[in-house]
This record gives C-alpha cells, structure tokens and sequence, in this order.
C-alpha cells in the first residue's frame, strides 16, 4: 500500500494490472477518490495532477492509441438534475494545467466494460493502469450540454510496455492507413517514421488531412504536428507579379513547378512521378510577410531541405513549402537550405547576373546565382 501520494511510477504496479473496483485503486494509492476522475497532490504552493481514470463518462472523451483527449471535471455535466454550467478553472482542472507546466508524468487509469459472455446486455467495468502521460496542451470548448469545458490533451511517455489491446488496435490502425488515399498516393507507404522523419524524400508528400478519418495521432500528419522546422510562408505571388518583385530575390520561393528539384541533398531520391507535370507555378513572398523561414539562410551544403506537401487540397501547383532536417544538426548549429538558383539565369533588380555566395560551405560555389 502507498501511503503517501507521489509523482512519476507507481512502486509495485505495472501497466496493464487490472482492477475490479475504485476502492482498489484508493487502497494502493493509484488513484485516491472513488468518484472523482481527477486525483492531485499539492507540491508547494501548487497542486498537481498524479492520475486520472479514463472512463468514457464524458460523450466527447476521445482516444486515439497513445494520445488522449480528456475532458475536465465539475460543470454539472454529468448530473441531469442540475443545470449545467461552465466548467471553472479549478481543482483537478487546474492540477492538469498546472502538471502540463512542470512535466511531472500524470498516471492514466482506464475504465473498461468487458462482456461475461453469458448473458446478453450484461457487463462488468474493470480497470487497466496504462502508463504514464504527459499533459501537452489544453483548451475550453463547447460541451454537449452547451456549456464550455476544459480539453486536455495527454500524450503517453514512450518507452512504456504496451496494452494488449492497443498492439491489436496499430496493427488495424497501420492496415487501415495502407487502404488510406493519401497513403496509396505516397506509392503504397508512409513516408515518415515513428520520430517525424521522413525515410525517402519524395517530389511531392500527401499528408492525410480534415476530409481523412484517421485520428490527430495519425503517423501521416507530420507537418501539421510541428514535427519538422517549419513551413516557408509568406505572400501567394503569381508568375508575373513575382517578376516583378525581383529587388529581394532571397525571399521569393517558386512553387509548383520544382518537383524535379536535384539539390535536395546527395543520396536522397528525386525521382520525377509521371503523374506530376510541370507548369506554369506561383510564388511565394516572404519580404515583407512571412514567418521565421524567411530568416534561414542559403548553404551549398543545407542541413535542411525545401518539401513539397499536401495535405487541405489536392491542386499541387500551391504545395505547402516544408522545411526538414536532411540530417542529424548539432545543437546550436545554423539552419541553412538550398536556394536553388540557376546559374546565369537570374538577374538582380540592377540587371547584375552574378551575386556571390559566402556561405562559408566546403563545398560552396562562390555564386548564389
């Protein structure tokens, strides 16, 4: 029996330890209150979250593999004979904010009704300790009732064993993705591996996206996790209009016509698909407008390299611009792409056909373009 309430693992429980009743859990310390589905220590003068059981008491809990989405307790949403109210910043609610903070690991405790197989419409709940998660994120939203409630996003610590049920479930998940359009499209294979990274640079990237069924979790929406640099943003230019526009060259990016592009980096494929073809492309501005691509400089030896992605349409003449790590980089090392200019086919607002390049590389040229 744990005494006293702590952080991190649990001494003598293991994932995947099964639990017929609440008042199990409050014996051994893994979970304190028989009701509440939040449990929380106080550590100073702040609380913090140490568990939560996951029981699907709420319509709009989600739970996608190794990513929970849980809502918030108190409100009155789960009481028919009070009326609803917005949920508040509070007790377990404010223990999870706070956890999502410090990174202190939250343990998950999962509710599960499992048939007895002998009489029609009976069940019996028991509960399954799944490991340790981390709070990442949280927002209000509008509940079922109405009113709002707080989201909490918990993603589980790696490393961990796995639930029996959740190996079963990867393998319908990676047999489901194989079917996927936007899978079939990448030629039959994700394109990325467990850490975000890409295993083959392809000409063009088709991420699963809001028309997909799949869940947030899914291993083909990279990108729009954060799970690489960033994303080359700026002013959406046609042909003409960026011709004109050539006094700050360095920050034009054309799109939708460089699916051929050879300086991706030595050893990485770039192979042409017969089914893109090239045409008259737009341009990307980030003179004036952009992010902070438009502040990593030009190498003749990148350690990143530009991406061509889709993922909210399917008009791959305007692909999202993706900037990823064409290697391992160093901490505190600077982040460079190529450019990509033809030598003595660009000119300067000053019709100068010759700018030197100081990129420093051991490879460098001498000419940006």
């Amino acid at each position: 029996m744990n005494a006293h309430k702590i952080l991190g693992a649990v001494p003598g429980v293991e994932v995947g330890d099964e639990f017929q009743y609440r008042v199990e859990l409050h014996i051994i310390g893994l979970h304190r209150p028989i009701q509440g589905g939040i449990d929380s220590v106080r550590v100073g003068k702040k609380i913090l979250a140490t568990s939560i059981v996951e029981s699907g008491g709420y319509a709009d809990d989600l739970d996608y593999l190794d990513v929970l989405i849980y809502t918030g307790q108190g409100g009155n949403v789960m009481n028919s004979s009070k009326e609803p109210v917005n949920q508040k910043l509070e007790r377990g609610n404010l223990a999870l904010k706070n956890s999502m903070y410090e990174k202190n690991p939250v343990w998950v405790i999962r509710g599960c009704e499992l048939s007895d197989g002998k009489s029609e419409g009976k069940s019996s709940r028991t509960y399954v300790y799944d490991g340790l998660y981390l709070v990442e994120k949280f927002w209000q939203d509008v509940g079922p009732h109405g009113k709002l409630v707080f989201k909490f996003q918990l993603e589980r610590v790696p490393g961990q064993p796995e639930l029996a049920w959740k190996k079963v479930a990867t393998v319908l998940l990676n047999a489901q993705l194989l079917q996927n359009a936007r899978v079939v499209k990448n030629g039959g294979e994700i394109p990325f591996n467990h850490n975000g990274a890409i295993i083959e640079v392809k000409p063009l990237v088709y991420e699963c996206g809001p028309s997909c069924r799949c869940p947030p979790s899914c291993p083909n929406r990279v990108s729009q996790h954060g799970s690489f640099i960033c994303e080359y943003l700026g002013e959406f230019l046609s042909a003409k209009e960026a011709e004109a526009r050539t006094a700050n060259g360095e920050y034009l990016f054309n799109i939708g016509n460089n699916y051929n592009d050879n300086t991706l980096g030595k050893g990485l494929s770039t192979l042409m698909p017969r089914s893109v073809e090239d045409g008259e492309g737009f341009t990307i501005d980030a003179a004036e407008y952009g992010n902070v691509g438009r502040f990593i400089n030009h190498s003749c030896t990148p350690n990143l390299y530009a991406q061509n992605v889709l993922y909210d349409h399917e008009d791959k003449r305007i692909p999202h611009i993706m900037l990823f790590a064409a290697e391992n980089i160093r901490p505190l090392e600077e982040l460079t792409f190529h450019y990509n200019y033809v030598a003595d086919q660009v000119r300067d607002s000053n019709g100068n056909i010759k700018k030197s390049c100081f990129c420093g590389s051991h490879e460098c040229t001498g000419r940006l373009y």
